[in-house]
């Protein structure tokens, strides 16, 4: 007994030394194995994120599929880019072309049909977002006149009522200037909500969501092909001046792509679309990885987006 306690009083302990030398090297270890492990935890977060992405996209285009599915007309079309100092548009072919094939859906409507819309439009803080409009013109079942929806005039008088180009165009503000209403009032047509656009986190970064269509026709029957791609806005230009407590700004935003293109292509059950594959809408690349966005020779955004017109029959 004596033996074995006097073994242990005869023990030694680590020195405080000892004891600096061994917490060092163990940071050290430690540091080196957290660097080791960044890139890892930083590709899953990636991987994460572009999961959601690609979930968003294909939300986006199920979202799409269920609005034209049944449509018996089609048209996608550009819109341009508002000027540089006000939010009111030039005149511009694109507007035309926009309210002629509206105003000829319009003329050629009948009972039990109606003209819906949706668009892919540049937002006020700057990037792009899928609107529904819903019913704009339908036939009024009483007296067989064609009636726009009151709901769409931003709050306009409905003596007033303006055309569906120029209701996009006073979306910024615009529309005050003739009673109406401003972006805010825009922002119910939104299809999602902001954390649809923020990868997940509230308050997040933004991103955007761009869409290329392709139709093609096989067997009599045709089909619709929907690309979508996630952008995440890369630059801005400083601020020229500030219209009303706007930001307006002398160049456009852009933009780079955060995502593979995800596609859905499906038949149309009614009917062909009518689809101008020379117009100066979105496109895919030749290599089929990002839709390619229009700019102009300084790579600028040209556009505020695509608006799609379509026809449905809502007596079946």
């Amino acid at each position: 007994m004596k033996i074995f306690y006097k073994r242990i009083l005869n023990k030694k302990g680590l020195t405080l030394v000892e004891i600096l030398v061994v917490l060092i090297v163990a940071s050290v270890l430690l540091l080196c194995a957290t660097g080791m492990l960044a890139p890892v935890n930083n590709l899953l977060n990636s991987v994460k994120g572009n999961a959601h992405m690609d979930a968003m996209c294909n939300t986006a285009n199920e979202y799409i599929r269920g609005m034209v599915e049944k449509a018996s007309k089609i048209s996608i079309m550009p819109f341009p880019h508002a000027t540089e100092t006000a939010y009111a548009l030039p005149s511009d072919p694109k507007i035309d072309a926009l309210n002629n094939q509206f105003n000829d859906y319009r003329n050629a409507l009948n009972a039990g049909e109606e003209i819906r819309a949706f668009a892919v439009m540049n937002n006020y803080p700057g990037d792009f977002r899928l609107y529904d409009f819903g019913t704009i013109c339908k036939v009024n079942e009483s007296d067989g006149t064609k009636t726009n929806i009151s709901d769409l005039n931003w709050g306009l008088p409905a003596t007033d009522m303006q055309t569906f180009a120029d209701l996009l165009s006073e979306r910024d503000g615009g529309g005050e200037d003739k009673g109406g209403k401003n972006w805010n009032d825009f922002h119910k047509f939104d299809a999602f909500n902001d954390d649809f656009y923020s990868n997940g986190a509230p308050g997040g970064a933004g991103y955007s969501y761009q869409v290329a269509f392709e139709t093609k026709t096989s067997g009599g029957d045709t089909y619709l092909t929907i690309h979508s791609q996630m952008f995440k806005r890369t630059g801005q230009d400083e601020c020229d001046h500030r219209d009303g407590g706007r930001p307006v700004f002398k160049k456009y935003d852009s933009f780079e792509p955060s995502n593979q293109i995800k596609s859905l292509s499906f038949r149309l059950l009614n009917g062909k679309a009518s689809y101008d594959n020379t117009s100066d809408i979105n496109s895919i690349s030749a290599d089929g990885t990002t839709i390619e966005l229009v700019t102009d020779a300084d790579g600028r955004l040209t556009q505020d987006g695509l608006v799609i017109l379509y026809v449905v029959r809502t007596d079946l």
